[in-house]
């Protein structure tokens, strides 16, 4: 929450905030730093965001986390 908080006081950058859990588990700490947005993020959205398993770059192929 601290680089929230420093983001919006220290810089005055406005912030806003996706929420990946069921409405019911906001946190009220993160809505009390009146972010200039809250919104949920659908389970079919991050779920579609994801990396794919395997994935490849210059140094060779890898695979991603399998608790991410």
């Amino acid at each position: 929450m601290e680089p929230i908080c420093a983001v919006m006081q220290e810089l005055g950058v406005p912030v806003g905030l996706l929420n990946p859990h069921p409405a019911w588990r906001r946190s009220r700490d993160l809505l009390n730093l009146n972010p200039v947005f809250f919104k949920q993020i659908r389970p079919n959205a991050v779920r579609n965001s994801q990396f794919p398993d395997l994935l490849t770059d210059a140094n060779g192929t890898f695979r991603r986390p399998a608790t991410w």
